[in-house]
């Protein structure tokens, strides 16, 4: 049996952490493995959860975050098991949002090594990861990050406004200072700007205040999805979608423009040339290349995404299991 420890995030329908569950458990189904769900956004109630279940031998333990708190304590309470996590971020970076605020996080990447198999989005996170932790070398697997490819083709017939998205998180790692500077650019030729800010605006507001109250004032509108429909269409009638960020292990914000049909363009840096065509990435930092490729965009853009679909990535999950021969 596989025993999944979910990843936890308190909004439940409009962030990542949701959707990412749910198509682990429809993969374990489709795949008809005997499975075992825990979740609760109370760390606490969650390893009640756990503690208090009867773990057998041959159960394989996949933690859906790698980076989970509990990673150390479940290990040592199953030290026979065989386990699993998936790592989203970049092992050792600083510029990960949790390390930049709390510098001893640094020191929680070196439990990832408690797994026998660490699963990535891209090469480039992998071999980053390995970079400053050498023993990952040997467990590490590059699965992709499940998404369902097919609920983003009813947006595609949606008609574009003028109207440009950022849609990757307005952090410091992402360059915000960036995104403001180019925004203002952007309204004087008349487009509509607008900034993605999650599902719930409290829960920013302290985050982001310093920068939102400026990047409102110049005319930037911050959409908030407290539901993930919202979120979509909200991106699907825009004709451009930029990234500028800093730090990014997969940037699942370009596929999903693309997907829907939004002409997105990024740095080509970090982990994007493996997972973008070439034509739609600019030089980092370069505003003349960006507004040279919105200008110049190509009218067919060739992509190929299929290997991040839901059902082939829970296949390798399987097959690094060995619940799958």
């Amino acid at each position: 049996m596989i025993r999944y420890i979910g990843v936890s995030e308190p909004c439940v329908d409009a962030g990542w952490a949701h959707g990412f569950n749910k198509l682990i458990l429809e993969g374990f189904k489709f795949f008809k493995r005997p499975y075992k769900y825990y979740m609760d956004y109370d760390v606490n109630v969650c390893k009640e959860k756990i503690f208090s279940d009867v773990f057998r031998k041959h159960d394989v333990i996949f933690l859906g975050n790698a980076y989970d708190f509990l990673l150390k304590e479940i290990r040592e309470r199953y030290p026979d098991n065989k386990m699993y996590g998936h790592c989203h971020t970049l092992l050792g970076n600083p510029l990960e949002p949790m390390k930049s605020c709390n510098a001893g996080s640094l020191k929680k990447d070196k439990e990832v090594e408690l797994f026998d198999g660490v699963f990535y989005n891209t090469h480039y996170s992998f071999d980053y990861s390995v970079l400053h932790f050498p023993k990952l070398a040997t467990t590490g697997h590059v699965t992709g990050f499940p998404l369902n490819l097919n609920i983003y083709d009813k947006y595609r017939d949606i008609p574009a406004k003028k109207k440009v998205v950022f849609n990757q998180r307005f952090g410091w790692e992402k360059n915000r200072a960036m995104v403001v500077h180019i925004s203002h650019l952007l309204l004087d030729k008349g487009y509509e700007v607008v900034q993605m800010m999650g599902g719930y605006k409290d829960g920013h507001e302290a985050l982001v205040k310093g920068y939102s109250d400026p990047a409102e004032e110049i005319g930037m509108k911050m959409q908030y999805n407290p539901v993930k429909e919202d979120y979509y269409r909200g991106l699907a009638d825009a004709e451009f979608c930029i990234h500028t960020t800093l730090f990014e292990s997969l940037c699942i914000g370009g596929i999903e423009a693309l997907c829907m049909g939004v002409k997105w363009l990024g740095p080509n840096y970090l982990c994007l040339p493996e997972v973008y065509p070439a034509e739609v990435l600019y030089e980092p930092y370069s505003l003349k290349g960006i507004f040279d490729l919105m200008e110049n965009y190509p009218k067919k853009v060739k992509y190929n995404f299929k290997w991040l679909h839901w059902q082939n990535v829970v296949y390798r999950y399987l097959k690094v299991m060995g619940e799958i021969m």
